[in-house]
């Protein structure tokens, strides 16, 4: 199964960090003397938010798209400038929202 397309687009030279975390690990039998070590992450239940909305499709277009701007035309060109206030702009219209309709706005 081919990895999802965030996940396709990551290096996989530079690490990626997944913190905090609690790690458990056990070590198994494998048969014919041998063992195998089992690794278990789980996130911090205090990082973990079940209300929490997802990415809007035009949400992740954008932040696509700014990577691969910036990646083009590197950090400084005002393509870029202009594909991160995009991307801001959509975030903060979001975030209106949810206030709004949440009823913080009275």
């Amino acid at each position: 199964m081919p990895d999802p397309p965030v996940f396709g687009e990551l290096d996989a030279r530079k690490p990626i960090v997944m913190l905090p975390v609690r790690l458990e690990t056990r070590y198994f039998d494998a048969g014919g003397g041998a063992l195998e070590l089992r690794v278990r992450l789980f996130p911090s239940a205090a990082h973990v938010t079940a209300d929490r909305p997802g990415v809007e499709p035009v949400e992740r277009a954008e932040t696509v798209a700014y990577w691969r701007t910036r990646r083009a035309r590197g950090d400084a060109a005002p393509e870029t400038d202009a594909a991160w206030q995009r991307l801001v702009q959509l975030r903060v219209l979001r975030l209106v929202r949810e206030h709004v309709q949440a009823g913080h706005d009275r």
